[in-house]
């Protein structure tokens, strides 16, 4: 009896145990951004060019490949053609002209003119 006795309060023990571990939440520690560490966006550098059928966009070379990105929504101040810019990408789903589907369109953020 008193083995029966033992193996039941292991088992009671046992599965308590289990309980406990599935109620268990984990807590993540809030990550706090005290302007320290670098942005995790990449920011390429690129320089303005103006097409005739196309108007401005920006022309990056990035190793041995050099791709050319449309602007949506491009502030009239960087519309200069020759200017350096560093700045963050996202895909847009623009319509392009017929003549313009060699470029990427894009939306541009996190701009600096690059001297």
């Amino acid at each position: 009896m008193k083995q029966a006795a033992i193996k039941w309060s292991a088992g009671l023990l046992f599965l308590l145990v289990i309980a406990l571990q599935a109620c268990r939440t984990t807590k993540e520690t809030p990550v706090t951004d005290n302007g320290s560490s670098p942005s995790e966006v990449e920011r390429v550098v690129g320089t303005v060019e103006k097409s005739e059928d196309c108007g401005f966009y920006i022309t990056v070379i990035q190793g041995d490949v050099m791709r050319s990105y449309f602007p949506v929504g491009f502030e009239d101040k960087y519309k200069v053609e020759g200017m350096k810019l560093k700045f963050a990408h996202q895909p847009a789903k623009a319509k392009m002209p017929q003549a313009c589907h060699d470029f990427i369109p894009v939306y541009i953020s996190e701009v600096t003119p690059v001297r």
